[in-house]
């Protein structure tokens, strides 16, 4: 695990769960990273990245819990939101929901289940998205963690945003997203049919500038 904890004596917290798309020789790099800390220039900003390739942080879950739990502990936020993309997803989801001050988060093409049904239904026909192969994971891990929304109490589903374009593998999360919501909360899942590759999805938004401002200005009502 890689992180970097950017203090700006604030009382609001950004966590961002970095995808696989930095990791192998990129791995002190962390996507958006110029862009965000501009952006968020009054949070702290913690970013954090699995820098081994196919695990999707399956193994460092619990380090994870315990390094942002730490952090909080020791600089009393008051706020802790968290962005994140495509398999960074699985470990905001394991993690934030444990925090009685986490506010809300922003996930773009999520993967929000590892389920050997989900996983099927686009493994052989997703061209431009990582595939979970538990296989290639040689260290143990719970595997309550492939299904986070087992564990995360319905009363906060409407902390979690998603946004999802119309690849193959994010067409079937998203309809996925609206089977486990209830429908008062289908507008927490929106859908861009006019963009077909899921990291060209993730990158654009990633770098928008309008985009993250108004994430920004959405945290900022729940401070």
């Amino acid at each position: 695990m890689k992180y970097i904890h950017l203090n700006n004596n604030s009382t609001k917290l950004l966590i961002f769960f970095n995808d696989m798309a930095k990791v192998g020789t990129d791995d002190d790099r962390f996507s958006s990273y110029k862009i965000l800390k501009e952006t968020f220039h009054d949070y702290d900003i913690v970013f954090i990245k699995d820098i081994k390739m196919h695990y999707w942080y399956l193994t460092i879950m619990d380090d994870v819990y315990n390094l942002i739990d730490n952090i909080i502990k020791t600089y009393n936020y008051d706020s802790v939101f968290g962005l994140t993309s495509s398999s960074g997803t699985l470990c905001l989801l394991n993690t934030l929901h444990k925090f009685s001050n986490f506010k809300k988060a922003i996930i773009i093409n999520g993967q929000t289940i590892l389920s050997d049904e989900i996983v099927d239904l686009y493994k052989d026909s997703c061209i431009d998205c990582y595939i979970f192969d538990k296989n290639k994971i040689s260290e143990s891990y719970d595997n309550d963690y492939l299904i986070p929304f087992s564990k995360i109490p319905i009363e906060m589903f409407d902390k979690y945003i998603f946004l999802y374009c119309d690849s193959v593998s994010d067409r079937i999360y998203y309809q996925y997203m609206r089977a486990i919501y209830p429908s008062t909360l289908h507008s927490n899942i929106t859908f861009d049919d006019n963009v077909k590759l899921h990291g060209i999805f993730v990158k654009f938004l990633l770098n928008d500038t309008l985009f993250l401002t108004n994430i920004k200005d959405r945290f900022d009502m729940y401070v």
